[in-house]
């Protein structure tokens, strides 16, 4: 199976040959066609997704890190504490999920401005998870 690193890196892959294909860097503010607003939408959408496994990812790293800091404890006082550390889970998993999905729908509903600054939004987002990995 392949490891969570191995995963991300080939999504940086797959949108590193996205951006190229469609020369994100050399845009200019000049109106798209249909075609190319809808490769950029998949682009700006690839690092939305890619965020989201990120951000899944390190939840469930979290999650596991602070099971094994309550190893030591008592019976009674485990359960209270993973019970504590599983709802801090869920609750953080359903954040994760709104603005994901708050995200996609800002892309969908976007002004041509909007759209612009999205792109670049999307541009230093995939520009930090490269730094973090």
């Amino acid at each position: 199976m392949p490891s969570h690193h191995d995963q991300f890196a080939n999504s940086f892959r797959g949108l590193r040959i996205r951006e190229e294909n469609n020369n994100i860097h050399n845009i200019s503010h000049r109106v798209f066609s249909s075609r190319e607003k809808a490769r950029l939408q998949q682009f700006i959408i690839g690092v939305y997704d890619m965020q989201l496994r990120y951000d899944r990812h390190r939840n469930q790293v979290n999650m596991e890190e602070r099971v094994e800091t309550i190893q030591g404890l008592s019976n009674e006082e485990y359960q209270s504490e993973a019970q504590a550390i599983f709802k801090t889970y869920r609750d953080v998993l359903v954040l994760i999920r709104e603005r994901h999905h708050q995200s996609m729908e800002e892309l969908r509903c976007a002004t041509p401005a909007r759209f612009m600054k999205l792109l670049a939004e999307a541009q230093e987002i995939q520009r930090l998870l490269r730094e973090r990995l």
